[in-house]
C-alpha cells in the first residue's frame, strides 16, 4: 500500500500486518529511515470494516467536487491542481437527479469557483429541506464579506480544514504560516452562526 513519511510527508510504500489481535504498518523512507505504528488496536473491527461485505451504500450526503483548483499546495494533497473547472449546468443536473440529503461542496478548493454562492442558493430555493455544507481550507472564509455571501446565499455548514493552533504545524504540512487566516475565518464563522465541523490531517509528533 501506499504511506506517508512521517517527517517529510513524501509517499512511500509500506506493508500492514495482524499481530496479536493488532493491526500495525511498517514503511521505509529512503531519507529517514524506517517506521512502524499501531494502525488500531481492534484487528477484528479494522478487517471487519474494510471487508466489502460490511459496505453499504448511504444516501445520507453527496460530496460534490465543483473545482479541482486549489490556493495551497500541501505535502499531504491527494489531489493535484489539475485546473479543471466542471460544468456548472452538469453540476445542477447533478443535483436535480441525487436523493441526498447533504449537498458537500468540494474541491479542489470550492471557494475558488466564482459560481459557488449561486450553488448555494439552487439548492436552498429548488430543495429547501436539503443542506448545504462546504469543505473548505477556510482562506476565502478570512473575508468577512464573503463569509455574509454565503450565509445569505443558504450556506448551512462548514467543513473547516485546521490542523492546529501553531505556525510550525501550517508551515510543515502546508508549507506557509496560515493560522491568522484560520483564526479570522473562525470568528467570521461564528459572527454569522454558520455551524461549523473541524477536520485536520494528523501528524504524530507535531499536532
Amino acid at each position: 500500500i501506499e504511506s506517508l513519511c512521517p517527517v517529510c510527508l513524501e509517499e512511500v510504500r509500506a506493508q500492514l500486518f495482524l499481530q496479536e489481535g493488532k493491526v500495525t504498518i511498517s514503511k521505509t523512507c529512503i531519507e529517514h529511515g524506517s517506521f512502524s505504528d499501531v494502525v488500531d488496536p481492534d484487528g477484528n473491527l479494522y478487517l471487519g470494516t474494510i471487508s466489502k461485505r460490511y459496505k453499504r451504500y448511504n444516501p445520507y450526503g453527496l460530496v460534490l467536487p465543483i473545482t479541482s483548483r486549489c490556493n495551497l499546495k500541501c505535502k499531504w494533497c491527494y489531489l493535484p491542481d489539475k485546473n479543471i473547472e466542471f460544468d456548472i449546468n452538469q453540476i445542477k443536473n447533478t443535483i436535480d437527479n441525487c436523493p441526498h440529503r447533504f449537498i458537500v461542496f468540494s474541491g479542489g478548493e470550492p471557494t475558488l469557483r466564482k459560481e459557488l454562492p449561486e450553488l448555494i442558493t439552487y439548492v436552498r430555493e429548488r430543495y429547501p429541506h436539503k443542506f448545504t455544507v462546504l469543505l473548505t481550507n477556510g482562506l476565502k472564509l478570512a473575508e468577512r464579506s464573503y463569509v455574509k455571501e454565503l450565509k445569505e446565499g443558504g450556506l448551512q455548514y462548514v467543513i473547516l480544514s485546521l490542523n492546529g493552533f501553531r505556525q510550525e504545524t501550517h508551515q510543515h504540512i502546508s508549507n506557509q504560516g496560515l493560522i491568522e487566516l484560520k483564526k479570522r475565518a473562525l470568528k467570521n464563522l461564528k459572527k454569522f452562526n454558520i455551524w461549523t465541523i473541524l477536520s485536520m490531517t494528523l501528524v504524530k509528533g507535531l499536532n
